[in-house]
Parts: structure tokens; sequence; C-alpha cells
């Protein structure tokens, strides 16, 4: 598990406590140019050591100038500044501001070069600066990362549903799906007129699925997949929260850590599926959060 995963985690147990701090319902929304969803996509570390992968729980904007605004109404939780935590807990991330809204929502900015304009405890209004970023009078715009939390339930929650104005169009790209078994890998092969020969058995379906970026880059992220096996739904899954576990973050209604889920190659493994002898058919299909889709086909015969 890496520094800043480790760090994000602790974080949320704190959350999940001091959301209970008096906010006013508000209804979120976070504006900017360009928005980047990157919940449930596979990621290093990034500390310099080896590890596995993980999937991320944020998003990532871009402002022109170097405020960073609040997305809606409620009470300053938790500040990192200068490597010190104003809520008390360790540091071992970038620098943040968190926000507590109604209903236990909690917004969380950060960046690599994020300076916090904010005092724990007192009250924000929607549009309020939060931090700073980058360079001030640079001609260029800055990024951030946001992440959101649900205290009442303690989830990560897909920040795509909080984000305006989104223009993607494009259709996620299906790169790979494949059948791991037994000691055995089987690769989809996109072949007309062909039938794909296997061993009967027991497997895991593994599929690797990216969202290329529309116009000027808005990516509002991969959220849902759909197996089909011979006229049979066998998964159904969507990245709308992550749940928090003893052992990590649980995506898609698996198991944790994420980094159960997402070998070293960047696929996930979505569910195990017996295959007997005979004929099949896997129709896989990939949804991103606005609602644009690709599917493929995948015909083989199990000896």
């Amino acid at each position: 598990m890496g520094r800043n995963r480790t760090s994000f985690l602790t974080l949320a147990f704190g959350l999940a406590f001091l959301s209970t701090l008096q906010a006013q319902n508000t209804a979120l929304g976070f504006a900017g140019i360009d928005p980047e969803v990157r919940f449930g996509r596979p990621s290093s570390p990034g500390n310099g050591l080896p590890s596995s992968l993980y999937l991320r729980t944020d998003a990532t904007l871009s402002v022109t100038g170097n405020s960073v605004s609040a997305a809606g109404q409620g009470v300053s939780l938790f500040i990192q500044k200068e490597a010190i935590l104003a809520g008390g807990l360790p540091a071992g991330m970038d620098d943040f501001a968190a926000i507590a809204h109604g209903d236990g929502f909690v917004s969380i900015y950060s960046a690599k070069e994020f300076w916090p304009d904010l005092s724990p405890e007192t009250q924000v209004a929607k549009g309020d600066i939060v931090g700073r970023i980058g360079q001030t009078g640079g001609d260029d715009d800055q990024v951030y990362n946001l992440r959101v939390f649900d205290g009442a339930s303690r989830l990560w929650v897909n920040p795509a549903y909080f984000l305006q104005d989104f223009q993607d169009r494009v259709a996620p790209k299906i790169e790979e799906i494949a059948l791991l078994g037994e000691g055995r890998s089987y690769t989809a092969e996109n072949r007309r007129n062909f039938t794909q020969a296997i061993r009967q058995g027991d497997y895991t379906l593994a599929v690797k699925v990216t969202d290329p970026p529309y116009s000027r880059g808005s990516v509002s992220g991969i959220f849902r997949f759909k197996a089909i096996l011979d006229g049979k739904v066998v998964t159904d899954r969507k990245f709308d929260s992550a749940r928090i576990t003893d052992k990590g973050l649980a995506f898609l209604g698996l198991e944790a850590p994420s980094s159960a889920i997402v070998d070293d190659g960047g696929r996930l493994l979505l569910s195990g599926q017996f295959i007997p002898r005979g004929l099949h058919s896997l129709e896989f299909s990939a949804y991103d959060y606005a609602g644009n889709a690709s599917s493929f086909t995948w015909k083989f015969s199990a000896q």
C-alpha cells in the first residue's frame, strides 16, 4: 500500500468520525475546465518502491488562475499545510483542505503545489477560496485533485456525480479481454469467422479498458462493466463508490484491497466463472459515466 493511499485511508476513518460537525445541507458542484475522472483507474503508488497497482478515488480539474473554490457550503474540517495536519492526523500526502458538507459528505482538495487558505472549523460558503495552486500570475491553467467522502456510509464516492458541464462523447476503449485460470490464460482475438479454443475449467474474467479524452481533455471515466455469457449476465458492476474495510478499499463489490483485483498489467479481475465443454459466446460492454459505450463479442470453444 502506497504512502499516499495509507494516509487517505487514515484520513477517511477520521472523517467518518468528525464529519458529524454541524454543516448545512447543500448540493455539491465542482466547476472547472476539462474534468478528468480517475476513480477506479489502476495506478502506481508512485513512491519509488516496487508495489502492486491499486485503484484511484480522485478526479482532476483545471482552473484559470490559481484559486480553488469550495464545491458547496460547509465547515472546514481538516487542513494540511507544510506537512502539518491541523486535524491531528499524521502527514503523508500533498497539502490539502477538507470541507464537511450536509448529509455527511466531505470534499477534499489537493495538489502537488497547494496552499490551503482556510482555518479549521470555520464556515465556508459555496465558491469561497479554499486554497491556491501553482504560481501566482501564471498564464497556464492549474490542475488540482478532488475527492468526495461519504462520512455517513464510510464510502469514497465517485466524483463524477458532482462534476458540472461534462463534455465527453468518446466511447471507452476495450484494450484486452482475457480468461485466467488454472495456470492458463486466454486472450480474446479479434478475427472474423474464428472460434478460439480453450480448455474447460474455472476462470476469472480479466479486462483492460481505458476512457480516452474528448475535445480538450474531458474524461468522464470508466463507470460500468457488463458481461453476458451465452445469454446470461455473469457480471454487472459499477464504479459508483469504494467501501472502506480493514484490509483497504473495496471497489465494484469485490474484495479488498483494490490491489487484489488489478494485476501488474492493469487488467481488472471482475468475476469467476466455470466454462464447460462446448461453444460459447461472451459479450462484454464497457460504459463511461457520460453514457458512451463499447462492446466486444468473443466466441470460443471449450474442450
